[in-house]
């Protein structure tokens, strides 16, 4: 069993953290531990290796990393022959290592590395599952796929600027810096700033919105027509609809344990879409993040929540994807679920 460990070594809490991860690491010539600077380094470190199903790779890092380490080994390998892989929570934000590690804490993940390491990653029914199989989030842009574990536009992506350009350079950490963000988010859309306060166009072709008006609504005496979106969205017609932001993701619960989705319906994927003239949206915030709708928050209001395995779209502007932005020039994309990947749980 070959053992490589990535570790992004940009701050000095990382550095130290690097010294003991490598002490927690069984002493053996299959453990190769590289500390890698950009994403040039960690493409060269990853293209040297040819996986075995019985092979670990471990991303130390935080959400950013953990994407582009994914999207790298997934340009070279199917899901079903990537190695199993381990997150340990090493950056500044760490959604997706939260959501599939049962420890948080960093010193305890690397124990539990440890563990699960020594036993061969071999599930122990005295503690957690050693293996837990998860989707990614593929993002089909026009010049190359990227893979994550959340997608998002519109107003969420004027919240990462704001934590990227005010919050994080002055040292705002984890999900402190994250909810900072989110606030000042809201804050602009209930006073009509701009930026955030802008509805992004987006023209969608699979049917989303008519899925989401057919499913069951756990909303309380919900007794509510179709909406006109809803009705007039064909599969063969690309529709154009003002929102408030959409979110994609195969994540159970987000940052600050968010859960901004209720209808999943069995699906790998969770979307939810806001229009941009969704009623009472600031009000309704509390219950949106929580995922316990009320009973404005339908189709008929501007409120979509939906399971789905793959969704196509065109819009013009920035995406997010594990907090990593990219842009789309209105071509059309295609955001789907990957085949589930094997996860340590730490």
């Amino acid at each position: 069993m070959t053992i490589l460990v990535i570790s992004n070594p940009r701050t000095a809490r990382a550095r130290k953290r690097h010294a003991d991860l490598q002490q927690a690491l069984p002493p053996s010539a299959d453990v190769h531990h590289h500390l890698t600077s950009n994403i040039q380094e960690a493409a060269a470190v990853l293209a040297k290796h040819d996986w075995r199903s019985e092979d670990v790779l471990v991303i130390n890092g935080g959400d950013g990393t953990a994407q582009n380490l994914l999207t790298l080994l997934l340009r070279r390998h199917a899901p079903r022959d990537a190695p199993r892989i381990a997150l340990l929570p090493g950056g500044s934000t760490n959604m997706s290592a939260f959501d599939i590690n049962t420890e948080r804490a960093y010193a305890r993940c690397v124990e539990r590395l440890r563990s699960v390491l020594a036993s061969g990653c071999r599930d122990d029914s005295r503690s957690q599952p050693a293996i837990q199989q998860r989707p990614l989030v593929r993002v089909s842009l026009p010049d190359n796929d990227q893979y994550g574990f959340f997608f998002g536009i519109g107003t969420i992506v004027q919240g990462i600027e704001f934590f990227h350009r005010r919050i994080h350079p002055g040292g705002g950490r984890h999900e402190l810096g994250a909810g900072l963000a989110m606030l000042r988010t809201l804050w602009g859309i209930a006073r009509h700033q701009p930026p955030f306060a802008e509805p992004l166009t987006l023209s969608l072709r699979t049917p989303i919105l008519a899925d989401a008006a057919a499913a069951p609504s756990r909303a309380e005496h919900e007794e509510e027509p179709v909406s006109p979106a809803a009705q007039r969205l064909d599969p063969a017609t690309w529709v154009p609809l003002p929102i408030r932001l959409c979110l994609i993701t195969s994540l159970d619960r987000l940052f600050l344990g968010m859960r901004p989705y209720w209808l999943r319906a069995d699906q790998p994927l969770s979307a939810t879409l806001i229009e941009a003239d969704a009623e009472r949206f600031i009000r309704s915030m509390p219950k949106l993040l929580t995922g316990r709708p009320n009973a404005t928050m339908t189709p008929r209001h501007g409120y979509h929540s939906v399971g789905l395995r793959s969704l196509r779209m065109q819009f013009d502007g920035p995406l997010t994807l594990d907090g990593e932005l990219f842009t789309n020039e209105g071509d059309t994309i295609t955001v789907d679920a990957t085949q589930p990947l094997r996860f340590l749980n730490l």
